[in-house]
C-alpha cells in the first residue's frame, strides 16, 4: 500500500513539471547579440551598437546569403551616459528580447580604450548568461565602422574577428584575462584591427570596408597606454605561447635575399629567478622549423650553412621578443604576467614588493634562450634562379 502512494506521489510530481518552465522564452523571441562595439562622442557620451544575425532571413542549410539577397545581420546603435541606459534604450526600441549567450567579440574604439575598459566589462561580466570567453579587439578609430566589414568568407561580421583568434594570426585575449589582470595592476595587452576601403571582386569590383589584423594595443591599469608594432607583438605571442604555424621571414646572410621557415613545433618553458635582490625572468624557447621558401642563394644542404641559418633565425626572434618586452617596461604594464609567476614561485617576495611592482618591473631583467631546429631544409639545394639570371 505504502509503495503504491510512493508512486502516486511521484506521478503528480511528474505531471506538475510536464508544462515545461516557467520562464520559458521562445528562441523566436530572441535578439542573439553576436558583437558588442563601443565608442565615445564628442560630448563624452557612451555609443552602443550591438551586432545581431537576422534569424528570419538565414536559409536552413545554406551556408551563406538570404532569401532575397539581403544581409544577414544588422546593428543597432544608441548613445547615453554609460552602457546600462544605451543598453535599455536599444532594447525599447526591438521587438525581440536581448540575449547575450551568443556574444563573441567586443570592440573598443582607441579612444575609450584610452579612458578605461573595466567599468563596461564589469556591465557585461554581470548578465547571467554573457560568456567571459568573449574576445576583446581595439579598433583603430571607430569600433561601430568595424561592423561595416563585409564578411566574404563568413557569415557575420563576429565571424571574421573570430576566425582571427582560431587561427592564432594575432593575439587571443579573453574577457576573463582582463578581469583576472586587474588584481595585477591591469596590464594587458589586447589585439589591434586595422579597417581600409578596398576594391573586392566578391562585391562586383565595388570598393567595401576590409579589416585585418595590426599590432596590439598595451594596457596599464586597465587603460591603453600605447601600441606594439606587428613584428613587436609577434614578439609577445611567443610569450603567450601562441606560435603555430607562425612564419618568420629574414635575409639571408649570404645575399641578403629572404628565406623564411614555418613553426611546427615550440616548447617554451617560462621561470623568475631571485639574484641579489633583483628578478630574472628566463625565457627558453625550443623550436622545430621547416625550410618553407628560399629566394637566396643559400645552398641548405651544406650543414654548417644550415646551422648559421638557424642561428640567423634565433637571433632575429630574440630581437622580437626583447623589443616587445622593453616596450612594456617603458609603460610599467607587466602584461607577460611575472608578478604572478614571482607569487607562485616566491610568495614572500611578492608580498614584499607588490604595492611598488610598477616601479619594480621596469628592472626586471629577461634571459632569452632561443634554440632552432629546421627538420626539412628540402631536397632543392636552392631556386635555379638564384644564381643565373633569366634573359626575357
Amino acid at each position: 500500500m505504502m509503495k503504491k502512494q510512493w508512486r502516486g506521489a511521484a506521478l503528480i510530481v511528474l505531471i506538475l513539471i510536464m508544462p515545461g518552465c516557467w520562464s520559458l522564452i521562445e528562441i523566436n523571441d530572441n535578439a542573439l547579440v553576436t558583437a558588442v562595439y563601443l565608442d565615445i562622442t564628442e560630448e563624452g557620451l557612451v555609443e552602443l551598437t550591438l551586432g545581431f544575425p537576422l534569424t528570419t532571413r538565414m536559409i536552413p542549410g545554406d551556408i551563406g546569403g538570404t532569401a532575397d539577397g539581403g544581409d544577414l545581420y544588422a546593428t543597432v546603435t544608441k548613445t547615453a551616459e554609460n552602457i546600462p541606459t544605451a543598453y535599455r534604450k536599444i532594447q525599447a526600441d526591438l521587438s525581440r528580447i536581448i540575449t547575450w549567450g551568443h556574444t563573441r567579440i567586443i570592440v573598443f574604439s582607441s579612444e575609450f580604450a584610452e579612458s578605461g575598459v573595466y567599468e563596461s566589462l564589469e556591465f557585461f561580466t554581470r548578465q547571467p548568461d554573457f560568456h567571459l570567453t568573449a574576445s576583446v579587439f581595439i579598433a583603430p578609430d571607430k569600433a561601430a565602422d568595424i561592423a561595416g566589414l563585409t564578411p566574404a568568407f563568413e557569415r557575420l561580421p563576429s565571424e571574421v574577428l573570430h576566425e582571427f583568434v582560431n587561427h592564432e594570426v594575432t593575439l587571443d585575449v579573453k574577457v576573463k584575462d582582463f578581469m583576472r589582470a586587474y588584481h595585477y595592476g591591469g596590464n594587458m595587452l589586447a589585439p589591434l584591427l586595422t579597417i581600409g576601403e578596398k576594391p573586392m571582386i566578391s562585391e562586383g569590383g565595388e570598393k567595401s570596408t576590409w579589416v585585418g589584423t595590426g599590432g596590439a594595443a598595451l594596457f596599464h591599469k586597465g587603460r591603453m597606454v600605447g601600441e606594439l608594432s606587428v613584428p613587436l607583438m609577434r614578439g609577445a605571442m611567443w610569450f603567450e605561447r601562441r606560435t603555430e604555424d607562425a612564419v618568420i621571414t629574414i635575409d639571408s646572410f649570404t645575399d641578403g635575399k629572404p628565406v623564411s621557415i614555418i613553426v611546427l613545433y615550440a616548447d617554451i618553458k617560462k621561470k623568475p629567478q631571485i639574484k641579489d635582490g633583483n628578478v630574472l625572468f628566463e625565457l627558453t624557447i625550443e623550436v622545430d622549423d621547416d625550410l618553407l621558401a628560399v629566394d637566396s642563394d643559400i645552398d641548405v644542404t651544406v650543414p654548417s650553412l644550415l646551422h648559421k641559418l638557424e642561428k640567423q633565425f634565433e637571433a632575429a626572434i630574440k630581437e622580437r621578443i626583447e623589443g616587445a618586452f622593453k616596450e612594456t617596461q617603458a609603460h610599467q604594464a607587466d602584461v607577460f604576467n611575472i608578478g604572478q609567476y614571482l607569487e607562485w614561485y616566491y610568495p614572500d617576495y611578492w608580498e614584499e614588493v607588490r604595492s611598488q611592482w610598477h616601479e619594480k618591473y621596469s628592472d626586471v631583467m629577461l634571459e632569452c634562450d632561443v634554440t632552432i631546429k629546421i627538420n626539412r631544409p628540402g631536397s632543392v639545394k636552392n631556386p635555379p634562379w638564384a644564381k643565373e639570371e633569366i634573359e626575357i
